[in-house]
């Protein structure tokens, strides 16, 4: 991730047959994701945030037929 002034720009790499993505996101490391956004891309900018915070990630694939890969490792973005 690459953090900004109250964002957090995310990008992975696409899986053969990923056709939407689910960007997950907490406050507290492995703990209560949530989804905020479910781009066609493999890529996110997760703005809105609050300054000097932490905020984790993890992202799933969903294929064609709609079926959520697992999830991604966990990572980490503090903002500016």
């Amino acid at each position: 991730p690459t953090p900004g002034d109250d964002s957090c720009s995310l990008s992975w790499t696409a899986p053969a047959g990923a056709s939407t993505y689910s960007v997950y996101r907490s406050t507290t490391s492995n703990r209560e994701y949530a989804v905020v956004a479910t781009p066609g891309t493999n890529s996110h900018n997760d703005t809105g945030l609050a300054d000097a915070t932490t905020y984790y990630y993890r992202i799933s694939a969903d294929d064609a037929g709609g079926i959520e890969s697992m999830w991604s490792a966990e990572v980490s973005c503090l903002t500016t």
